[in-house]
């Protein structure tokens, strides 16, 4: 899987482990493995998740970079 070179394996090996927030944490991890030339499969595997969810955060982060990791606002609702 191609990764865009915006961190370094060592960084994000940092990032991940630093990471509170268990769902952007295990996003940095499977990116770090891919960068480490996992395959799809091989991530989904490891991490439990589906391969499309793998290629789904591999694609986001080379769209944008960590900011493609993160979880989108929540808009709040207006009351009536």
């Amino acid at each position: 899987m191609k990764v865009e070179l915006y961190h370094t394996s060592t960084e994000l090996k940092r990032l991940f482990r630093q990471e509170k927030g268990i769902r952007l944490a295990t996003r940095v991890r499977a990116v770090y493995l891919a960068l480490k030339q996992k395959t799809a499969p091989e991530i989904a595997t490891l991490l439990g998740y589906s391969r499309r969810q793998v290629q789904d955060w591999i694609y986001a982060y080379n769209q944008k970079g960590l900011d493609g990791l993160k979880d989108a606002p929540v808009e709040a609702h207006a009351a009536s």
